[in-house]
């Protein structure tokens, strides 16, 4: 069980650390916290002794929506919840909470054949809102896991919603036809200024496939620009750490979509 939770993660996630974060690069967007009804917590836990101050513990957060103006957001919440379950639970009919009760119950079994093991266990997921600019709400979903090795796992993902529609926003939905081309030129110019790469990818030690540059699919949107973001290992080892890159909306005109989600919000 706890191979094929780190096997999902290690897809829907992209790895950080850098010496730029998300949150620096989000720090522009205007977030009103009054569109946060609620939160819901989960957590399960386990002391091996009373005494103990720390715990292994299975720890999930992620917050309720309601905006005023738009009748979107249960089906914002709808589909948030959806993909934080099958982040975690994967697709089959488990749930969050047989998850959490699982993972405990692992180490359980585990300690019990290794009985000099010291180390606790930990799972966190956290979801919230990390953009507001109306009608553009994104959510970032954070995960970080231990069970044992040199190092945690540590993620994030984003999904951005147009509030008017409740609809996730994918590329085709902010692109013209046929962008792919225009897209991965621009964003290989903006990776290699971003990174200041003057010479080929892999002699700046990025292993893209057959050295070859390609935008990943994971991205957020951003009130000037957009950030794409590569899942942990996909093209440089986890050392490196976080690998994004920015391009603002000015370079992308001839390829925006006209009344897409990024003109309604520079206009702003």
């Amino acid at each position: 069980m706890r191979n094929l939770i780190l096997i999902t993660l290690c897809i829907m996630f992209v790895a950080c650390e850098s010496n730029q974060t998300p949150e620096e690069k989000l720090a522009e967007a205007r977030i009103d916290a009054k569109i946060i009804d609620r939160y819901v917590h989960l957590n399960e836990s386990f002391k091996r002794n009373k005494e103990d101050i720390d715990s292994t513990y299975f720890d999930v957060k992620y917050p309720i929506l309601k905006l005023e103006n738009y009748n979107s957001d249960s089906v914002i919440n709808a589909q948030v919840f959806h993909d934080l379950k099958e982040s975690i639970a994967g697709k089959g009919q488990s749930t969050i909470q047989k998850q959490m009760k699982d993972f405990v119950s692992d180490y359980k079994r585990f300690i019990k054949r290794h009985e000099d093991y010291k180390h606790n266990w930990t799972s966190q997921f956290r979801v919230d809102v990390s953009t507001y600019i109306p009608p553009l709400v994104v959510f970032k979903r954070e995960m970080i896991m231990y069970t044992g090795g040199a190092h945690p796992n540590y993620g994030y993902a984003y999904q951005n919603f147009d509030a008017d529609t409740g609809k996730e926003i994918k590329l085709e939905d902010i692109f013209v036809e046929n962008y792919e081309h225009i897209l991965e030129k621009i964003g290989e110019t903006a990776f290699k200024q971003e990174h200041k790469i003057v010479g080929s990818l892999l002699d700046a030690n990025f292993t893209f496939p057959r050295n070859k540059f390609y935008v990943p699919e994971e991205f957020t949107l951003l009130h000037k620009s957009i950030m794409f973001m590569y899942p942990l290992y996909a093209v440089a080892p986890y050392s490196k750490g976080s690998i994004h890159f920015e391009i603002p909306y000015t370079e992308l005109k001839s390829i925006i979509k006209p009344n897409s989600i990024i003109q309604k919000i520079t206009r702003k």
